[in-house]
């Protein structure tokens, strides 16, 4: 007989006709060999997908950097063609009378700062300003004032707009421009539209030999600079002048700014009449656009806890830093 019993009707009938033969039944997969089957799959399922995911990650950071960094190289394009073409206007110094010298160029601080820390202990907390900044262009027979600032700030994060308005004729003289960019509101038709989610904008003015002009330095260039430094509503000891109506330039303290190395104090400068830096360095923060958007929906839906993930995502932030010459400044 044979050892392994023969279900098939077609064999047996068959393996009747031939009795001295002996099948075996053909054998198929156990419920153990399945099962890791199906586990060795999944595995190679799960490593293959892992990848996939990464790559898809590791794609749409690259992209994300290519835009934010896109945006970044056209705003200094715009700003830095502007800036360096700025022109003194050559107004007289006030000398205590009624004219008020126009001011040639203009950089303040219109926010306190922002610190930004990260999860990780090891990397350092930064400190974002908002500054706005305004200089006179010369077309022909035309004064042309432009300004940038950032406006519609929550909690250090907003919106860059560019001002820009035209005087024709004489040199203008008396604030006519620049008090036009301090006083009217953002929503004219003077103010222009130019990025979203700028977390930090700050600048710096620098003298012919690289050293910076704040109020909390001395004058490396004595004779061409008249500076008045203040701090605090109080004369320094650092001033070359004692009196606002006989200074070209104007220097107030600011917030200071713990990273030391590059900008020591966030000073408030003024240059008027002859005055000009020759070069204004120009620091730019900008969110990445799916944080900004996040953060506005934490706004939308009154999330308390909107303040703290803006301030914790320094990871997001891409920034930008050049030294713009000025080329009309005395060297």
């Amino acid at each position: 007989m044979c050892p392994y019993p023969v279900n098939n009707a077609k064999v047996i009938r068959w393996s009747l006709r031939q009795p001295e033969r002996c099948f075996r039944r053909a054998k198929a997969f156990s419920v153990i060999e399945l099962m890791l089957s199906v586990a060795i799959l999944g595995v190679i399922i799960f490593a293959l997908y892992s990848v996939f995911n990464q790559t898809q990650k590791a794609l749409r950071s690259t992209q994300t950097q290519g835009d934010v960094a896109e945006k970044g190289r056209a705003i200094f394009e715009m700003i830095g063609r502007e800036l360096e073409q700025a022109q003194p206007t050559f107004s007289a110094i006030r000398n205590g009378t009624n004219i008020q010298s126009e001011i040639n160029i203009l950089g303040g601080f219109e926010y306190g700062p922002l610190t930004q820390k990260a999860e990780r202990l090891d990397i350092q907390p930064r400190t974002n300003f908002l500054h706005n900044l305004f200089f006179f262009n010369n077309k022909t027979n035309a004064w042309q004032g432009i300004g940038y600032r950032v406006v519609n700030v929550t909690n250090g994060v907003g919106v860059l707009v560019r001002f820009e308005t035209n005087h024709f004729g004489y040199r203008p003289v008396g604030n006519v421009l620049s008090g036009k960019f301090k006083t009217e509101p953002h929503t004219n038709s003077t103010y222009h539209h130019v990025a979203d989610g700028v977390i930090h904008m700050a600048f710096t003015p620098y003298d012919s030999q690289g050293f910076r002009l704040g109020y909390d330095t001395t004058n490396r260039l004595p004779g061409y600079y008249r500076i008045y430094r203040t701090s605090d509503g109080a004369l320094t000891q650092f001033s070359d002048v004692n009196n606002t109506n006989i200074a070209n330039v104007t220097l107030q303290n600011g917030y200071k700014n713990p990273r030391a190395e590059t900008l020591p104090y966030a000073s408030v400068f003024a240059f008027s009449s002859n005055a000009m830096p020759s070069y204004i360095e120009m620091e730019f923060g900008i969110l990445e656009p799916e944080t900004l958007t996040q953060y506005y929906t934490m706004l939308q839906d009154q999330n308390p806890n909107a303040t703290n993930f803006l301030a914790r995502q320094v990871a997001k932030v891409h920034l930008f830093r050049e030294r713009i010459p000025i080329r009309t400044a005395a060297q």
